[in-house]
């Protein structure tokens, strides 16, 4: 990606709003920019600005719901597929779909929350075994 070299333009400036805003890091915005972290810190920090970002995150919040059930229907009609590349596809995209909503826990993970759960005689959600074994890299039940 070329970098953006007019911070003070008003489209370098509603580019850093939106990326901010989809929780983009300051230096990595700093980098395309070619210009200091604390530059973007200092523009980010104007109370208009952040205004601007609120609202752009609250857009943006609002869109979840149709981008997630788009991805639900791409991956069920993928699931649906007697192509093993699309189940593929679907398990991947099951995957990224729930490790951007920061949901995704990887083995490790899982097995922590099992073992702690177990520790505290607390009875795991149905719903959250079957995501656990749904998502974990080897395919192996963590309950039988």
């Amino acid at each position: 990606m070329p970098k953006i070299t007019n911070l003070a333009s008003q489209a370098g400036q509603l580019d850093v709003i939106q990326r901010i805003a989809a929780g983009q890091s300051q230096t990595s915005i700093a980098e395309e920019y070619d210009v200091d972290q604390s530059t973007i810190c200092k523009f980010v920090a104007r109370d208009e600005i952040r205004k601007k970002v609120e609202v752009e995150r609250d857009r943006l919040v609002a869109t979840l719901p149709d981008a997630v059930e788009n991805i639900r229907k791409i991956i069920m009609n993928m699931l649906d597929s007697t192509d093993i590349r699309g189940k593929e596809l679907a398990y991947k995209a099951s995957k990224d779909l729930l490790k951007g909503l920061g949901l995704y826990l990887n083995p490790a993970m899982m097995v922590n929350v099992y073992n702690d759960n177990r520790k505290k005689m607390t009875v795991i959600h149905p719903d959250v075994l079957q995501i656990l074994q749904n998502h974990s890299i080897t395919g192996e039940k963590l309950i039988d």
